[in-house]
């Protein structure tokens, strides 16, 4: 884009020159800056127009997005008129569906003359024509890049049925090297000024259809009126966009007409209609409030999210800086756990998806004009370009990244995401694109898929979505306060807890499901809800067809962590293993999570439960609760005081054995070669293992301990049974024997006395493991299958027998694994 400007600049306007200074925004003195007003031709971009000044001012259009061949016919080049791309892109039914190469428009040296050169040259972006010219790679003819338009019909890309009205829309597709199309469909508008909002509203005897809007440098409050009212009128009796709750108590507002903070109770209205703001804010730092005014110095991002609030006719705003973080600390933490109904019951949420993260960043389309629209103007109509996939610009932008916004999207029953190229809407039916304009009714109607951002469930139906968030959550940027990480997910866990049927609660963020959900006969105990929690996953174990299952390094414990190990909070994928995508709901990534032999259909996984004898207390700082006995108790805890749980179940050790850069499994304990491959690969990674061998941890042998936690059919006769085992450390790491390698290849002649040095430090060291052994933390987990269940020893002991040793498919190697049950404490 940069590159195109820069061309058309030279040919289409003078220098301009333009002085602005660094300033915070003001309160402004006019009422509102934004307005409904009529479409600028000339689209300028903001970063040569408003330079790197916070205050944008409109001047001279260095340089237009709008190419106008239909002005000077002449300009066109012999092949593109030869083509006749007027006739070719307003194409209708009955005509032919060519390819058409574009490869003529890569081969100019300089500046394209040709209007349509330039135009689809810059839809294929700056490195094309470099593509095109480079020299071809060992065992190629040739490396040559042919692009090319086609005509496609919207049931072929958009999910429309053909028969459907908008089937047979018209999207012209211009496919780059790698297929992919930064500027979206071109789309011819609806009037020569693409501007009309009738294609929204299908006003009847309109020709119904997809059509392209102009994108102004500045947002029309109207078309978001359009939206929000067409929502408000059709969608009132849906789940998502409908029904209303009780507001938060103590709930306080902007008064955006007098800048002023407000409690709901004083307003005299039980459910005042406010707009709450989502954005990203990498300092986070709580602003200085000293009275219910807001500052002078308010920054630019909030001063354009009250602007908008007002151009759009809405008297409060929820903004958490001053709405929340001022509050008093028992009241703000009351409502962490009301998150869900602050946002569901606002009506609209503005999501900036735009900038760095700051507030010294003004809002696109409000005090910053947007990235100038590719068009084409031509003798048979107005082309416009429909710009990248929302999802896809949304995805890339810091807002997606941060975990405190995650749950403000998908809460919310109505939102305006502003991206630097265009506004979104989207409620629980529907998403608009400011590009693009559908008959509202019939976009619901038919499930159009234009790059949906949130899904379509929102916060989710089910409860076993909240597997799908907690995927999704651990992936994203916390900030300078990890403590957080649970706050800014106590949304979404109350929206669970708070289900009519069948509700999820949680502890410490583990879901804990409620026991009607539990497909059993036999009465659900508290111990079993946790337990089936304790055995999460990143990584599908569903079984069959894999029964020796076992999740892969994929997370790494953080290392000043706030929560303990057993809950998935203090855990994080590795970098560039995570998604920013905020519609992935159910889509595969490179790491998930799962609830161990909680099945994806149903999540009682057919008869989970805890293991025989196994009891579960809660162990805080001053303090150890039974979880069965003292749940309200433990209930009234304020949960950062949580420090462990002791566990009471069948458990077995693992060595693991360092030697330079070789690490393997020792000891009785047979698992099989995937968990221990498993087991390995976590080895590695906590012990921050490169792949020379290099690493924190020395050699030595390291005890492990694999603990039952939840499993199926423990004493049920014959038939296959399945377990999941938590695998733990030392935290520290405590070596009980140092490698002996170097000691059985030391010469025969070695210095006595350099004997007794090396073993009077290895017993010193063997007696302060034994003094401070350290904590057990969690280091991974797997599911294993085996055949029976024997207890001996007056329950004391146990064997699992016929563990299954091959690759899972149940017909390979199996043996014995020996348990004993004990009592540990897990940090």
């Amino acid at each position: 884009m940069k590159k195109f400007t820069k061309i058309l600049s030279r040919r289409l306007a003078k220098d301009h020159d333009g002085n602005h200074s660094k300033h915070a925004h003001k309160r402004p003195t006019t009422s509102s800056t934004l307005y409904e007003a009529p479409c600028f031709h000339q689209l300028s971009s903001s970063r040569l127009i408003y330079g790197s000044g916070r205050q944008p001012t409109r001047g001279p259009p260095p340089s237009s997005s709008r190419l106008d061949a239909d002005q000077s016919p002449e300009l066109t080049c012999a092949t593109c008129a030869g083509i006749n791309f007027p006739t070719l892109l307003d194409w209708r039914p009955g005509r032919p569906r060519p390819w058409i190469n574009l490869s003529h428009v890569l081969e100019h040296e300089g500046e394209p003359g040709c209007p349509y050169c330039a135009f689809f040259r810059a839809m294929l972006g700056g490195d094309a024509a470099a593509a095109a010219a480079a020299a071809p790679e060992a065992g190629q003819e040739t490396a040559k890049f042919a692009p090319y338009l086609r005509i496609r019909l919207a049931f072929e890309r958009l999910g429309v049925r053909e028969k459907h009205v908008l089937g047979g829309a018209v999207l012209i597709e211009v496919m780059a090297r790698n297929k992919s199309l930064p500027w979206g469909y071109v789309v011819k508008a609806a009037d020569e000024e693409g501007a009309s909002v009738d294609g929204y509203l299908g006003s009847e005897g309109d020709e119904v259809g997809i059509r392209g809007r102009t994108v102004t440098p500045i947002l029309d409050p109207g078309l978001v009126k359009t939206w929000v009212r067409f929502c408000e009128e059709h969608h009132q009796e849906t789940l998502q966009c409908g029904g209303t709750r009780s507001l938060p108590e103590g709930l306080r507002l902007i008064d955006v007409k007098d800048w002023r903070l407000v409690s709901v109770e004083d307003l005299g209205t039980e459910q005042p209609e406010y707009i709450t703001l989502s954005y990203a804010d990498a300092e986070g730092h709580k602003p200085e409030q000293e009275d219910d005014s807001l500052p002078e110095d308010t920054p630019p991002l909030i001063t354009d999210a009250i602007e908008l609030t007002k151009a759009l006719g809405y008297q409060y705003l929820w903004i958490d800086r001053y709405c929340h973080l001022t509050l008093p600390s028992d009241t703000r933490r009351r409502q962490l756990d009301l998150m869900n109904d602050i946002f569901a019951q606002s009506s609209l949420t503005l999501v900036v998806a735009a900038g760095g993260g700051g507030l010294g960043d003004g809002i696109p389309g409000v005090s910053v004009p947007r990235d100038p629209q590719l068009s084409l103007k031509t003798e048979t109509g107005l082309f416009v370009t429909s710009l990248l996939r929302p999802d896809l610009e949304v995805a890339s932008s810091a807002w997606a990244s941060e975990a405190r916004s995650y749950q403000e999207g998908r809460l919310s029953r109505r939102r305006l995401v502003l991206t630097p190229s265009q506004a979104y809407f989207q409620c629980g039916t529907l998403h608009c694109h400011e590009s693009l304009s559908t008959p509202l009714g019939l976009s619901a109607e038919v499930g159009l898929n234009l790059g949906r951002v949130f899904p379509e469930t929102g916060a989710g139906t089910r409860p076993e979505h909240l597997k799908n968030h907690i995927r999704a959550y651990m992936g994203k940027q916390h900030g300078a306060r990890p403590e957080d990480r649970l706050d800014a997910f106590r949304g979404i866990l109350a929206h669970y807890k708070t289900r009519k049927d069948l509700a999820v609660d949680n502890f410490l963020g583990l879901p804990l499901f409620h026991p009607d959900a539990f497909s059993t006969e036999r009465v659900v105990s508290q111990t079993d809800r946790l337990a089936a929690a304790l055995g999460w996953l990143p990584t599908c174990t569903t079984l069959p067809p894999q029964k020796a299952a076992s999740s892969s390094p994929l997370l790494l414990l953080d290392r000043d962590r706030c929560f303990p190990s057993w809950t998935w909070l203090p855990w994080r994928p590795p970098p560039g293993q995570a998604t920013n995508n905020p519609s992935h709901h159910h889509h595969h990534h490179h790491h998930a999570f799962h609830l161990g032999l909680m099945d994806s259909s149903h999540p009682g996984g057919g008869g989970v439960c805890a293991p025989p004898k196994m009891e579960i207390s809660v162990g805080f700082g001053d303090d150890v609760l039974s979880w069965e006995i003292d749940g309200d108790a433990i209930g009234r805890r304020r949960e950062e005081v949580i420090r462990f749980l002791r566990v009471r179940s069948y458990v077995f050790t693992l060595r693991v054995r360092r030697e330079g850069g070789i690490v393997s499994l020792a000891g009785d304990a047979d698992l099989g070669p995937a968990p221990h491959g498993a087991i390995i690969a976590w080895f590695r990674a906590a012990a921050g293992m490169d792949e020379a061998g290099e690493g924190s941890v020395p050699d030595g042998e390291y005890e492990l301990t694999g603990v039952l936690v939840s499993g199926r059919n423990w004493r049920a006769p014959g038939g296959e049974k399945d377990v999941t085992v938590l695998i733990c450390r030392r935290d520290p790491w405590r070596s009980s024997d140092i490698s002996t390698t170097q000691t059985k290849n030391a010469n025969a002649e070695e210095n006595t006395d350099k004997k007794k040095e090396d073993e009077e430090a290895k017993g010193q060291k063997q007696e302060a493991g034994r003094q401070d052994p350290g904590k057990l933390v969690r280091l991974g987990a797997l599911t294993l299958s085996y055949n029976d269940f024997t207890v001996v020893d007056d329950d004391e002991t146990a064997v699992m027998e016929g563990v299954d040793l091959g690759s899972g498919g149940g017909g390979g190697e199996r043996g014995d694994v020996h348990v004993a049950l004990r009592e540990i404490d897990i940090y």
